[in-house]
């Protein structure tokens, strides 16, 4: 159902209530109508604003509703070949895609950045991150602790990334804002630390498309952006594989002469 800020109102500090079942948090405000002397409702993006009707039971209701809910989400943004392909098999020190794909992926971004200001900026509104071992770095195996990552000294997260690895090592704290956290117990624990981290804010998966396709296929991704560039490569690491009965809802599309900006939303459970 709509929420209409015209008769909605808030009335009290904010809550932020919890579900076991799904993990996900709500940021809520108790509200009354207007003409009862209540407060603007708060305003900013629309689409995390939903009329909670599930809390109007026992206590709760007295205390919450009618409640203006604002839900944290779960973004992934990829740039992809035509044919889904976000990296190849051969990544390495000296080719971080595969040899194959290059950076082609990436010049919209890069090169072409005026044209996909909103996109870009979306890619890094997100409050934590979580991310592969392979989007960390080229190593395998044990650690090379002189590695910091792609990025430089100071990475453009500037938050909390939570890395997931199979070998554990200390934090690392860069220049930023950015911290590196590494997550040994798997992709539920890993994205409970960074919801932790995030609050109120979203959690991104910043890929690589292996980590992706791990939380796609646990249905735990809630808007997935796709940046599909106009060439094909036939073969490598492909979003969707492995991936079983998803289904989400196309949100929204836009093309620039370099990208193509594609949103899905997870379908309601």
């Amino acid at each position: 159902m709509p929420v209409s800020s015209s008769w909605l109102s808030r009335t009290s500090k904010k809550k932020t209530i919890s579900c076991a079942a799904c993990s996900r948090t709500w940021t809520t405000w108790p509200t009354r109508r207007p003409d009862d002397g209540g407060l603007d409702p708060p305003t900013g993006d629309l689409r995390l604003v939903t009329w909670d009707k599930s809390i109007r039971t026992g206590w709760f209701a007295y205390l919450l509703a009618p409640t203006l809910a604002v839900m944290s989400l779960v973004t992934a943004d990829i740039s992809v070949s035509l044919d889904l392909v976000a990296a190849g098999h051969d990544q390495s020190l000296e080719h971080p895609f595969g040899p194959v794909v290059g950076d082609r992926l990436h010049p919209w971004m890069f090169e072409h950045g005026d044209d996909s200001p909103d996109e870009i900026a979306g890619i890094l509104r997100a409050r934590a991150y979580v991310m592969g071992r392979h989007m960390f770095g080229p190593d395998r195996g044990a650690w090379d602790l002189r590695w910091q990552g792609w990025w430089g000294s100071e990475p453009p997260y500037h938050a909390p990334a939570f890395v997931l690895c199979s070998r554990p090592r200390e934090a690392l704290t860069m220049a930023g804002g950015t911290t590196f956290h590494f997550v040994t117990e798997g992709i539920e624990t890993a994205l409970e630390r960074a919801r932790d981290a995030a609050g109120e804010g979203d959690v991104a998966i910043a890929g690589g498309p292996s980590t992706l396709n791990a939380y796609l296929g646990a249905g735990l991704v809630d808007e997935l952006r796709l940046h599909v560039v106009p060439f094909t490569v036939g073969d490598g690491l492909r979003v969707f594989d492995g991936v079983e009965d998803l289904a989400m809802v196309p949100a929204s599309s836009r093309t620039t002469p370099h990208v193509t900006h594609l949103v899905y939303r997870r379908t309601s459970p």
